[in-house]
C-alpha cells in the first residue's frame, strides 16, 4: 500500500479514508463513529457524494445507523 497523503477519521470510529489530493478533493459532510459522508470532486470536475459505513458488532450500538 502506498503512502496516505490525505486522510480523515472519527476518533471513536473504525473508518479511515485516504486519498490523493492531486486527483480528488474531499469535503466533509458528516463524520460519526459509524459513518463518514463526503463530497468527492475529481480533478476533471466530476463530483458525487460518498458514504463510508462501519456497523458496530453490537446491535444496540448499531441502532443509530
Amino acid at each position: 500500500m502506498g503512502q496516505c497523503q490525505q486522510w480523515i477519521y472519527h476518533k471513536k470510529g473504525r473508518i479511515l479514508i485516504c486519498w490523493n489530493p492531486d486527483i480528488v478533493k474531499l469535503e466533509n459532510i458528516n463524520i460519526g463513529n459509524q459513518i463518514i459522508m463526503t463530497e468527492v470532486t475529481h480533478k476533471v470536475g466530476i463530483s458525487f457524494t460518498a458514504s463510508f459505513v462501519y456497523g458496530f458488532n453490537s446491535y444496540n450500538k448499531r441502532r443509530k445507523l
